[in-house]
């Protein structure tokens, strides 16, 4: 067993020499080249796992020779052509994982001959034509995985023979006809997922005979007719997904008897009738979306019994009457959404009191009237608020003390009175508060010119950019040459290394600062930068520690390394970090200083930074290792913005600033030049950032925000997602151009996606030939990098959208392992993005409008479904 030990290198043909060998165990390494057709001789083997290293070429037939062979994996790896039919002769396999590789063509009917086969995943690769009918014949199987691959055709009624089968999973396929009636004769089957294919018909009344399911996914089909009463039979179900069908009629009452359904949801159907009342006996509900339907009636009032609920979500359907008083009830809602229906009336004063509500409330689109409730002062964490397009009236200073708030609609409602001299206010978007004729800013002078100047902004800026960007391009290269002559210098300089020293330690620690100091040695260091020196130490219980060396505030005043207000880049880090708990922020392990030199003390990163892993290193990185990258790091920043008193501004977002751990996770650090946020804006006396990051606005005003920092993440995931370092030496021009040295990459994208009808050229070729809902995830993807990067800060998303919407391109497709999808995202996009990024049938467009829009919906095409 040799597995996680860093094995690189080819597998040696040898080991088919090894024929007593029962098990071989080399998976989580970085083995490379084929697999040997060797290993075949190898007639004793009964457990094989090459999973997770960099295997390429085709699978060899000869491995159908393993007479004895229980478990084969060979999952996670870069292997293409076919499946061997020669598998087929396995018959003593129980377990056979290929999932995550580049297989094509068809499943082998052959397959159908394993008769001891137990679990068959073939996920996650790029497989084509039907599911064969033989596998029906595999009379053990308890596990069958397919999902994310393009197969089509229909479902093969056959599977129904498998009466032990507990997972099926075929969904991102495109599987066609109807939902074979014998799969819901399964007496055992569990979870049943068969979400984004091409699947119609009905909702068969047999699947009342499913009585152990738990996890129903139906999802992103063409599914008609009405939602069986049946399904109330299904007591142990907590999970129903049928959104995104033509399904129709009523929403059947029977559904309250599954009292162990957890998540409940139909949104973008064609939904009528009221909602039932008998739905609020389902105590464990959590999330509830009947969104985009036409339900009419009044919205129950028990449902405010429902004491687990977090997610309620009603919007665009014909409801009417009062909002209930009851919902405030619902002690545990995050996300509350009754936009675009009829509701009327006052807005209870309960919805208040509901102290969780942290997400999204919007009650736009309706004919609300009265005031804002006083109790919505006690929203104290509420980050997006939407009442537009009603009737309310009343001053808006309830709405000051909703500190929390990042995101206000009030806009066509009766609002009278000033603007409350807030920071949600005053970066609030002019289109957020027109249409009451009777508010004013403090002076009403500035109102209107605040009108003016938002619709000559952009030509304002255009100015600029010509004159003060080419300058301010010029001298950032000038000046980025000079600190990099300074830093060569300063890593020349003595040691200053004299005690005494003092440690002061943020974590519990097993060494001391004699082990550091002796270890800190030419041969041990990793890196070297503007901010100091940094090296990989390991202490002596056996740890690996990083060890980052900068001059302490004295030091660094002398060589001009200060930050502004006069502090030291390791004070201005240690400030930063030493409070910060997140798993996406590096961990300050502690600090050692003589007043000469500071040594910052971190958790080692194994794999570097993403940067080198993009542009240096030839291992290339696949879609899901970037996805999670990416919203990693975007989870971290939304953390520093959103979630620290005061709110810190790293400032120095880069690919080269976001390190990877040994699983790839990623880590947001060297936080030098961070800043806590006591204002909004503020002047800067020295550069924050690095050349290619640096938001525009930056040129002309001298000021970073928080936008400035959701800037430079956008230019990180297009580099993410193009592979392409932010300023190229040539890049390409579309359409045949000649290459232009230098440019910048937002530049290159634009002209792609405007020059290109095949948008997924933007796209690093590493990841092209995936399968098609990834390459759907990374257009979205880079609709969201294209709003961060937006040349004017007010129209960026801030970074809690920005995880928003990263989680909402997600489906939940990955159903083996435990996700909590009833969480509620950070932020909810709005409906226009909601529709896109639900729907596999949505492309992105090449049109020159970015896909992300967070203009609120039209009142006149919310009822339209």
């Amino acid at each position: 067993m040799i597995f996680d030990a860093n094995l690189s290198g080819p597998i040696p043909p040898e080991l088919g020499n090894c024929t007593q060998l029962v098990e071989l165990h080399l998976f989580a390494n970085r083995l490379t080249g084929t697999i040997p057709g060797e290993l075949g001789k190898l007639v004793n083997l009964e457990k094989l796992y090459l999973w997770q290293n960099e295997l390429s070429g085709p699978i060899p037939s000869e491995l159908g020779g393993l007479a004895s062979i229980q478990v084969l994996d060979l999952s996670q790896n870069e292997l293409s052509g076919h499946i061997p039919a020669s598998f087929g002769m396995l018959v003593t396999v129980s377990k056979l994982y290929l999932s995550v590789n580049r297989l094509s063509g068809n499943i082998p009917a052959e397959l159908g001959n394993c008769s001891m086969l137990m679990e068959l995943q073939l996920d996650r690769n790029l497989l084509t034509g039907h599911i064969p009918e033989e596998m029906g014949e595999l009379s053990k199987l308890e596990q069958l995985f397919l999902w994310n691959n393009t197969l089509e055709g229909k479902i093969p009624s056959s599977l129904g023979k498998c009466k032990k089968l507990q997972y099926l999973d075929l969904s991102w396929n495109r599987l066609s006809g109807p939902l074979p009636v014998e799969l819901f004769e399964l007496q055992s089957l569990y979870k049943f997922l068969l979400m984004a294919n091409e699947l119609s018909g009905v909702i068969p009344n047999a699947i009342a005979h499913s009585r152990a399911l738990y996890r129903l996914r139906l999802g992103m089909n063409r599914l008609t007719g009405p939602i069986p009463e049946e399904l109330g039979e299904l007591h142990n179900l907590t999970f129903l997904d049928i959104s995104n069908n033509q399904i129709s009629g009523p929403i059947p009452a029977s559904i309250a008897k599954c009292n162990a359904l957890q998540l409940f949801d139909a949104h973008n159907n064609l939904l009528n009738d009221s909602i039932p009342m008998q739905l609020s006996s389902l105590s464990n509900l959590q999330s509830l979306d009947f969104s985009f339907n036409h339900l009419s009636g009044s919205l129950p009032p028990t449902l405010g019994s429902l004491a687990e609920l977090t997610k309620l979500n009603v919007q665009s359907n014909s409801l009417s009457g009062l909002i209930p008083p009851g919902l405030g009830s619902c002690k545990k809602l995050t996300s509350l959404d009754l936009s675009s229906n009829s509701f009327f009336g006052p807005i209870p004063s309960s919805l208040g009191q509901i102290s969780t509500l942290s997400v999204y409330l919007n009650l736009s689109c309706n004919t609300l009237s009265g005031t804002i409730p006083d109790e919505f002062a006690q929203l104290f964490t509420l980050a997006d608020l939407d009442i537009s397009h009603n009737k309310l009236s009343g001053s808006l200073d309830v709405l000051s003390k909703m500190g929390s708030l990042v995101s206000l609609n009030i806009s066509y409602n009766l609002f009278t009175g000033p603007l409350p001299d807030t920071y949600v206010f005053s970066s609030m978007p002019v289109n957020n508060y027109v249409g009451n004729p009777g508010l004013c800013g403090p002076s009403c002078n500035a109102m209107a010119r605040r009108g003016s100047q938002e619709r000559s902004g952009r030509a304002i800026v255009g100015f600029l950019f010509g004159s003060v960007g080419f300058m301010f391009t010029v001298g950032l290269v000038l000046l980025c040459t000079l600190v990099m002559k300074h830093s060569a210098a300063r890593v020349h300089e003595p040691d200053n290394m004299e005690w005494p020293w003092e440690l002061t330690p943020f974590q519990k620690l097993s060494f001391t600062v004699e082990d550091v100091l002796e270890r800190m040695v030419e041969s041990n260091v990793i890196g070297k930068g503007g901010s100091g020196v940094v090296y990989k130490i390991e202490v002596p219980e056996g740890d690996v520690i990083a060890v980052k060396r900068m001059k302490a505030a004295g030091n660094a005043r002398k060589a001009g390394g200060m930050p502004e207000n006069g502090r030291d880049y390791a004070t201005t880090e240690v400030e930063a970090l030493r409070a910060v708990r997140h798993n996406n922020i590096v961990r300050l392990l502690g600090v050692c200083t003589n007043h000469q030199v500071s040594l910052l003390l971190y958790d080692y990163m194994s794999n570097g930074s993403l940067g080198e892993y993009l542009h240096e290193k030839r291992r290339g990185l696949d879609w899901e290792s970037r996805y999670k990258i990416a919203l990693g790091a975007a989870q971290g920043l939304a953390y520093l913005h959103h979630d620290c008193v005061p709110p810190i501004l790293h400032r120095d977002i880069k690919a080269n600033n976001i390190l990877l751990g040994a699983r790839l996770e990623p880590y947001l650090a060297d936080f030098g030049l961070a800043k806590f946020v006591l204002n909004s804006s503020y002047p800067q006396t020295v550069v924050a950032g690095s050349y290619g990051y640096i938001a525009p606005e930056y040129g002309y005003t001298l000021s970073i925000t928080d936008k400035s920092d959701v800037y430079s993440y956008g230019v990180v995931l297009l580099e993410i997602l193009t592979g392409k370092r932010p300023v190229e030496a040539q890049l390409e021009a579309a359409e045949g151009g000649a290459a232009a040295a230098g440019r910048h990459l937002i530049d290159w994208v634009h002209e792609m996606r405007h020059c290109h009808h095949d948008v997924t050229e933007i796209l690093d070729p590493r990841l092209r030939g995936m399968p098609d809902p990834f390459i759907k995830e990374m257009l979205h993807a880079l609709g969201i990098a294209l709003e961060c990067v937006h040349s004017l800060p007010a129209e960026r998303p801030s970074m809690r959208q920005v995880v928003s919407l990263l989680v909402s391109i997600r489906h939940d497709i990955e159903e083996f392992s435990k996700v909590d999808v009833l969480a509620a995202a950070t932020c909810k996009p709005s409906s226009h993005n909601k529709e896109m990024i639900a729907s596999p049938r949505l492309s992105y467009g090449t049109n020159t409008s970015s896909m992300c829009s967070f203009t609120p919906p039209s009142c006149t095409s919310a009822q339209s479904n």
